[in-house]
C-alpha cells in the first residue's frame, strides 16, 4: 500500500507544480484605464487649508489598432497633467537633473531665465523646500502641444510661503517620447 502512495505522489507532485506555475504565468484581464493619484507631499510639521489636495489622472493602457500610427502614439504616452506632476514631483525628490532634462532645449538655453544654464536652475530650486501642487487641469492638448493649469505653493528653506497659479505649456518630443516643459507663464 505504501509503494501506491509514493507511486502516487511521484505523479502527482510534477503535475502539481505544473499547475501552480500555470496559475503564476496567467496574466489577469486588464481594464482599459488605470488610475493613478498623487496627493500633496506631506510634512508634519505643516497644515494645508486646501480641501482637496488629490489628484487623478487617467491613461490609457489598451493596445490602439494598428492602422494608426498616431493614435499608437497617444495611446502610450502619459497625460500632460501627469508629466506636470511628475515634474513637480522630481523637484520635491530634489531630482533636479531629470527635472531639467524634462524642459524643453529652448527653455534649458533661455539665458534671461537661466542665466548660468543648468546652475541657475538648481541653485533657485534649493531654495524650495517642497512645493504642493494641485488642481492640474489640461486647458488644451491637440497630443503634440498642450497647456495645464496648476496652482502651486511654495514651501521656502527661510521659512517662507507663496502660492501661484502657472499655464504649463507643453510639447511633445517624439525622440524622447516625453512631455517637455516649453513655458510655465505665471497667471495671477
Amino acid at each position: 500500500m505504501s509503494k501506491d502512495w509514493r507511486d502516487s505522489a511521484m505523479i502527482g507532485l510534477p503535475i502539481a507544480g505544473v499547475i501552480i506555475i500555470g496559475f503564476l504565468t496567467i496574466k489577469p484581464p486588464q481594464s482599459d484605464k488605470v488610475t493613478s493619484t498623487n496627493t500633496k507631499p506631506s510634512n508634519s510639521n505643516t497644515s494645508s487649508n486646501t480641501s482637496n489636495n488629490n489628484i487623478s489622472t487617467t491613461k490609457p493602457v489598451s493596445s490602439p489598432p494598428k492602422s494608426s500610427p498616431s493614435n499608437q502614439a497617444s495611446n502610450s504616452r502619459i497625460s500632460p497633467e501627469q508629466a506636470v506632476i511628475e515634474q513637480y514631483s522630481l523637484i520635491n525628490k530634489q531630482q533636479y537633473k531629470d527635472a531639467w532634462n524634462r524642459l524643453s532645449p529652448q527653455l534649458r538655453n533661455n539665458k534671461a531665465i537661466f542665466s548660468n544654464g543648468y546652475n541657475s536652475y538648481e541653485s533657485w530650486w534649493k531654495t524650495v523646500k517642497r512645493i504642493e501642487f494641485r488642481n492640474i487641469k489640461s486647458i488644451d492638448n491637440n497630443n503634440k502641444q498642450a497647456i495645464v493649469r496648476v496652482d502651486l505653493t511654495y514651501y521656502m528653506q527661510n521659512g517662507k510661503v507663496a502660492s501661484e497659479s502657472r499655464n504649463i505649456n507643453l510639447s511633445w518630443n517624439t525622440e524622447s517620447e516625453k512631455w517637455l516643459v516649453v513655458t510655465a507663464k505665471k497667471i495671477n
